[in-house]
Parts: structure tokens; sequence; C-alpha cells
């Protein structure tokens, strides 16, 4: 075979090759591009979800940057402190919290974005309003594992406190008249645990209330 047709065979064997890993690649490229299409559906519908959720909780609930300012409030937050949400994104609240509410919540949230994770009752809302609120904040996360941010949830338990203080006075007061009656007189709750005797119970029988056993036992 002459020289110049071998290299010419070699030369289209090579363009050949050449075309079917140009077609390989495309070939990955569609596939990699349906992928890429697929997640960021995915994304999308979680973030409705989430923003669904979001708008609809009665708990109140805000998002808040490293640098402490908030980028997402919802209704329920927006009701309770009782600033439009427009003059919240993008500050740190300094304007309607008071200042020693304020150095209070930013120790707090610092603590927060350095992974802490916070559980407790307050006795007012960020805005000094007498309140009684679950509070629960908790760091944010980006996908590579860094925080970015903290998510404060918040449920207003003020009716319920309200409810359970009337019902401690309540039966304070029936305590208080059960032990000037002149009878021995024991209290169980539904599950046979003794809650209360009087007075007059122990100078009868001897016992007090530690020594009163249950029901069941």
């Amino acid at each position: 075979m002459p020289r110049k047709k071998k290299k010419d065979k070699e030369t289209e064997s090579c363009l050949l090759g050449k075309e079917a890993d140009l077609y390989q690649q495309i070939a990955a490229l569609k596939q990699a591009k349906g992928e890429i299409k697929r997640l960021q559906e995915e994304l999308r519908q979680s973030e409705e979800r989430f923003r669904a959720i979001f708008e609809a909780s009665h708990e109140s609930i805000y998002l808040k940057d490293r640098n402490l300012r908030f980028t997402a409030v919802n209704p329920a937050f927006v009701k309770q402190v009782g600033i439009p949400s427009k003059k919240l994104i993008g500050t740190t609240g300094r304007a309607f919290i008071n200042k020693k509410a304020l150095v209070y919540l930013q120790e707090e949230e610092s603590r927060v974005l350095e992974g802490e994770i916070i559980q407790q009752e307050n006795a007012s809302d960020i805005t000094g309003a007498s309140a009684t609120n679950r509070v629960t904040k908790m760091p944010v996360y980006d996908d590579a594992g860094e925080i970015v941010g903290l998510c404060c949830i918040s449920h207003d338990i003020t009716e319920r406190t309200r409810s359970e203080e009337l019902l401690r006075q309540e039966r304070e007061s029936l305590y208080a008249i059960l032990d000037r009656t002149p009878y021995g007189v024991m209290v169980w709750d539904h599950d046979g645990k003794t809650l209360y005797i009087n007075s007059e119970f122990t100078a009868v029988t001897g016992y007090t209330l530690a020594d009163v056993p249950s029901l069941e036992d």
C-alpha cells in the first residue's frame, strides 16, 4: 500500500475515533443536563413546600444570617411584633428591640452561630411585650456543613401559662380551706397518686404526705 494511502487511512481512523468520543461526551452532557434539571426541579418543589409551611405556621419563625440580620420572617412573627416584614428584612431589629434585650439576644444568638441549640421559655417577646413563649433556636447549615445563619421558632404559651397559674391558685385556695376542716382529708389524682392530705389527717393517722402510699401500692 502506498505510503500516502496508508496515512490517509490512519487519519480517517483517528477522526472516526475522535468523532465517537465526541458523541459520547455530548450524550454524557445531555444526561448531566437532564440530571441538573431534575435536581433543580426537586429543589424548587422543596423550597415551595418549605415556603408554604413557613407562611402558614401559627408559630412565629424567623431566619437570620451570620451578621444577625433578618433574612426571612413569617406572618405569625410579623403579627407578634407588630412590625412589617419589609422593615425587618436586612436589619438586626435594633429599631424595635429595647437595648437591654438586644444585648442579651445577640449574645444568645452568637452562641447558636457557634453550633449550640437553645430551648427555653421566655416571659416576654423580643419587643419586650409581656408574653410567655417557648423558644427554640438552632443553627442553619449550607451544603458544605458550614453554619450560615440561625432559625428561631417561638410558640406562644401565654394562655396556657395563665390557665396553669389560675389552676394552681385555685388548688392552693382549696387546700387552705381543707386544712382548716376538723376532718381528715386525702386527695388523689385519677392515677391514684396522693396529691394532698390535711393536717387533721396527719394528726389522726400519723401519716405525712410522703408516708401515704398510692392506691396502686
